[in-house]
């Protein structure tokens, strides 16, 4: 999955947040650079990221993986923080061919 994320430090700036984004989703990358506490994310803005599944745990992964491409995560309460998510792509796993 290719996703990207905003990260702050306390609720109410995730909520803050989260209204804005959604009255105006363009904004995710302006608010990603502005106010991400994830330097990563917030020097890509809107650029998503490859997501392995287990990299953010286990309550990142539930909502993220549960998303379908351009819509916004409503906040998510990590060990790190709060997210704001909003996936890029998503790609379903194929069947593996059989071994004959």
């Amino acid at each position: 999955m290719h996703a990207s994320h905003i990260l702050v430090k306390d609720e109410d700036t995730a909520r803050q947040l989260l209204a804005e984004l959604k009255a105006h989703p363009e904004k995710f990358a302006d608010l990603a650079r502005e106010k991400s506490t994830d330097t990563v994310s917030a020097r890509k803005g809107r650029r998503p990221r490859h997501l392995q599944p287990g990299a953010h745990g286990a309550e990142f992964d539930k909502v993220a993986f549960a998303l379908q491409p351009a819509e916004i995560s409503d906040v998510v309460k990590t060990q790190y923080g709060y997210h704001i998510i909003m996936v890029a792509s998503a790609r379903t796993a194929s069947p593996s061919p059989s071994i004959r």
